[in-house]
């Protein structure tokens, strides 16, 4: 199931972010005896991030996390790996190592789907038409109810209302990451209507013991000829939406927090990290590591293609 992270959504809105590297030049000092100060200049071998192989200068340190593979499909690393990851076929580099995060919203593998008067993980309404189908290559199974159920929504079930109205984010016939960001007041059982028309047309997960905070909600979502499909759906704490978290039946899972770090051996003073929206920052070595800040982007809205030295 090819997923294409080309394009996604945040509210409803296009998001991208980027700050342009300036230019950097040298400056002449005259007196009595002409000096020259010299700029710091990018040591000649850079790490390229797009390379298949993690070069033996980068160190990642971390769990099981969800990346593209070359087909644009969902897949799950292994433990302490760092993949390549691809959009439509072609290589992005590396997401940014992300901080810990747990994804409230129950049975990733929709296992478990009633209608009002059975209690489920997922609850729809009566006369919809739910079919969930396994893929051949990601945990995630692509969930179909009709094509009317265009909408998104999230519901406080202890204040009964809604934290997020119903609205439509603009689903194409093209795999699109919604994320949804919101508060909630208190810390209660959350519904994610990841397919909804109205009151009584919907299809909602739980999500319970939410706390109270800054939480954002996302699914991958797309429209076909003939219903509104969904998978990866993910309730968590924080601003920005990380990588899907996969859960059983019954679980909230927490992925714990990932670290990476470049090692010295060219006698630099820093490095530069590169990203694919060609902003750039700049990191100290400190005992000749250069820690990679932790992610401050949606999962895939850049990614790290390039690190050069300073020296």
């Amino acid at each position: 199931m090819p997923i294409s992270p080309q394009a996604y959504i945040v509210g409803g809105q296009m998001v991208r972010s980027g700050v342009n590297p300036g230019n950097m030049g040298n400056e002449a000092i005259s007196d009595s005896d002409s000096v020259t100060t010299t700029p710091e200049v990018p040591d000649p071998t850079p790490i390229n991030m797009l390379a298949e192989t993690l070069d033996s200068r980068v160190t990642y340190i971390g769990p099981a996390h969800t990346v593209y593979d070359l087909g644009g499909n969902l897949l799950t690393s292994n433990e302490n790996e760092w993949p390549l990851e691809y959009q439509n076929g072609i290589a992005v580099g590396r997401h940014e190592p992300e901080d810990e995060s747990t994804n409230y919203a129950l049975d990733s593998a929709a296992t478990n789907i009633n209608e009002p008067g059975v209690d489920g993980n997922w609850m729809y309404s009566q006369g919809t038409t739910v079919t969930v189908a396994a893929s051949n290559v990601s945990q995630f199974p692509t969930i179909s109810v009709e094509l009317r159920k265009i909408n998104v929504a999230v519901y406080n079930e202890t204040d009964a209302a809604f934290l997020v109205p119903d609205n439509d984010p603009g689903t194409t016939t093209d795999w699109v990451r919604v994320v949804q960001p919101f508060t909630n007041d208190t810390e209660s059982q959350l519904r994610w209507y990841t397919q909804r028309e109205n009151s009584s047309s919907y299809l909602y997960e739980k999500a319970p013991a939410v706390p109270a905070g800054v939480c954002v909600a996302s699914v991958f979502r797309r429209l076909t000829n003939a219903n509104m499909q969904s998978t990866a759906p993910q309730l968590e704490q924080g601003t920005i939406a990380t990588s899907p978290i996969f859960n059983n039946a019954d679980e909230q899972n927490t992925r714990p927090s990932a670290s990476a770090f470049v090692t010295n051996t060219d006698n630099a003073t820093r490095i530069v990290i590169h990203y694919s929206d060609n902003s750039t920052v700049t990191v100290d070595f400190v005992n000749d590591q250069a820690a990679i800040p932790l992610a401050s982007l949606d999962w895939s809205a850049r990614y790290i293609t390039q690190i050069t030295f300073i020296t």
